[in-house]
């Protein structure tokens, strides 16, 4: 009876002193924004409480450095180095098994031992608890209005040693939907017969930019689209290139500048058969959707530096940042993650 009882004692003891230190992370701990992944509309409610994701879940190994890229036992403790990112943000700079030498990081856990392409990781990030009926109203912003999705960025206490703590929350300022208006055609036996190729090898895709503040906001669209960057969906580009956008952006002009009411939308119509989006990666500059239905993309919006739009109208209502659509093959296949 008494060692039931000491048992006993010892295990709310034990989660008195967890909760008491995750307390203290949470007052004392370097405070940072992560942003969370899309989520898939399709998932039902999951009660009061968010299961969250973010894009350093899952790493890619040319983010992993050490001998962590060819041994990664499940379970076993990795440490995620964060860099600044545009708008407020931290994001994944590299992972790798040993605490980095400075700067802040985030410790997590191994979730995969099998996956050789990336790994599986949890920071115990992944859920965020709320006051009842909370958790569905802000699953249902995340979901999107119409195809348009607001990104949720996680307010993080993180302490010294890399544990991070949930304190709250912010949405973005603006919200991204992407839709296939024309997906790749496919090859019909009469037109393989006459090795015609099928009609559309890539995707026509529409670009939706809303403002989800309460306050009005600028968007700033280049000539020629380029103000949206084509980037792999795990944003790594090594040996991947846009030969036809390789020039320096122009400089923009103030008939370049969109005014956003809240709630007020701008939709673009991009062509991946265009050849300002021919890719190369070694060889000759082809069309995204002869490569592998593996190769995902995403389409960033990424206005100028504050510094270049210093000088333009409505310079203060200007949103500073980056934000990525949705991941898509080249042939108009969308995905989640």
């Amino acid at each position: 009876m008494r060692l039931a009882l000491a048992a006993a004692a010892f295990q709310i003891l034990a989660l008195g002193w967890m909760a008491g230190a995750r307390e203290t992370i949470a007052v004392t701990g370097t405070p940072v924004y992560l942003r969370t992944a899309p989520v898939d509309p399709r998932d039902p409610f999951r009660g009061d409480y968010l299961t969250l994701r973010y894009p350093f879940n899952e790493v890619r190994l040319a983010k992993v450095q050490g001998d962590l890229r060819v041994r990664h036992p499940r379970g076993a403790p990795v440490y995620a180095a964060l860099k600044e990112a545009p708008g407020g943000l931290h994001e994944l700079d590299h992972l790798s098994s040993e605490p980095p030498p400075r700067g802040l990081y985030l410790r997590g856990r191994v979730e995969n031992d099998w996956r050789t392409e990336s790994l599986s990781v949890k920071y115990g990030l992944e859920a965020y608890f709320t006051q009842q009926g909370k958790a569905a109203k802000l699953e249902q912003r995340m979901r999107g209005s119409e195809g348009v999705q607001v990104p949720l960025e996680m307010r993080v206490a993180i302490s010294s040693s890399g544990t991070g703590v949930l304190t709250g929350h912010r949405w973005c300022d603006l919200g991204m939907g992407l839709e296939i208006l024309e997906a790749a055609g496919r090859e019909s036996e009469r037109d393989a017969d006459a090795k015609k190729p099928p009609a559309r090898r890539s995707a026509k895709v529409k670009l939706r930019l809303m403002n989800a503040s309460t306050q009005p906001k600028a968007l700033v669209l280049l000539p020629e689209m380029r103000s949206i960057i084509l980037a792999p969906a795990d944003g790594e580009a090594e040996n991947w290139s846009l030969p036809n956008r390789a020039a320096p952006p122009p400089a923009p002009r103030a008939e370049d500048i969109v005014l956003l009411q809240p709630g007020e939308e701008h939709a673009l119509v991009i062509d991946l058969a265009d050849k300002a989006w021919l890719v190369k990666n070694g060889e000759a500059p082809g069309e995204i959707g002869a490569l592998s239905p593996g190769e995902r993309f995403r389409l960033i919006y990424t206005p100028p530096d504050p510094e270049i739009c210093k000088e333009l109208p409505q310079r203060d209502l200007i949103w500073h940042g980056q934000l990525p659509s949705r991941a898509f093959s080249g042939s108009g296949v969308l995905g989640w993650d």
